[in-house]
């Protein structure tokens, strides 16, 4: 999947992009689809593995072996 990013929002720096994530570990996006407004929280949490995975519950990813 290819996505369009401009050039003034690229981080190289993976560390930059993890440390608000660490800091504030909860999110909430917020949308509105017509006169309703939805807000839903997702915690944040970051996996360090082997070869710098990331998953959205904190839980590494499942490896065959």
């Amino acid at each position: 999947m290819v996505t369009y990013s401009p050039a003034h929002f690229e981080e190289p720096g993976v560390e930059v992009m993890h440390a608000p994530m660490q800091a504030q570990p909860l999110s909430t996006p917020v949308t509105m689809i017509s006169s309703d407004i939805d807000a839903n929280h997702i915690p944040l949490h970051l996996f360090h593995g082997p070869e710098s995975c990331i998953s959205p519950r904190g839980i590494p990813p499942f490896i065959h072996k």
